[in-house]
């Protein structure tokens, strides 16, 4: 009997293997920040931060079902410009901080055979913040951002997203990002902490 369930446990993973695909993913980041206010400034306004991915991604499919999952390690770029103004000067500031995120998706591609097909994406992520910086453009300054724990570098968040897949080999993919944890920013007198949130389009070609 334990012949039996190692030798069909070995089955499983092997059909498995033989649907699995390791994937290059890059992209480009549209991000902004949510967040929330000691004390909001004098005519506050924001716009999003421009920046890139990169990273691998590992899809298993589940037989032909059209059903597969997908796990990642992607360095991200995110943070957000804003302005604001104190006394008589317009103050303008870059915030920049980079991540590593591990998402865990599920994928449905319709079973059909053609060159291109479409897929839709849904599921969580994990981020850690290497390190963040903010730019003080109107006075030309920089400063990096103090954490005091691990937890304060930790974001966690859903997304989704759909594609196109082209001979099955290269994905091209929208997906959209919203984390749930607060980042205090420490680097800033009237912003408390803010909230992630993020647009990507992302290039993949699979092995």
């Amino acid at each position: 009997m334990k012949r039996i369930f190692v030798t069909n446990i070995l089955i499983m993973l092997l059909a498995m293997n033989a649907f699995a695909q390791f994937g290059i993913r890059v992209g480009v980041n549209t991000a902004e920040q949510i967040r929330t206010f000691v004390q909001r400034p004098a005519d506050f306004t924001t716009d999003k931060l421009t920046g890139f991915q990169a990273g691998v991604v590992w899809q298993n499919q589940f037989g032909k079902s059209g059903f597969a999952t997908e796990i990642g390690a992607m360095f991200s770029q995110k943070g957000s410009y804003y302005s604001y103004n104190s006394g008589n000067s317009d103050i303008e500031v870059l915030d920049e901080l980079n991540y590593i995120d591990v998402p865990l998706n599920i994928r449905f591609t319709p079973p059909i055979n053609l060159p291109f097909n479409i897929y839709g994406t849904g599921g969580v992520y994990l981020s850690y913040l290497l390190g963040g910086k903010t730019t003080n453009d109107t006075y030309n300054s920089s400063e990096k951002m103090a954490f005091n724990s691990i937890s304060e570098r930790i974001d966690v968040g859903v997304s989704t997203g759909v594609g196109l897949q082209i001979l099955e080999k290269i994905q091209l993919g929208v997906i959209w990002n919203w984390g749930f944890m607060r980042t205090p920013d420490s680097t800033s007198d009237f912003v408390k902490n803010f909230k992630n949130k993020n647009l990507s389009v992302n290039l993949t070609y699979v092995f």
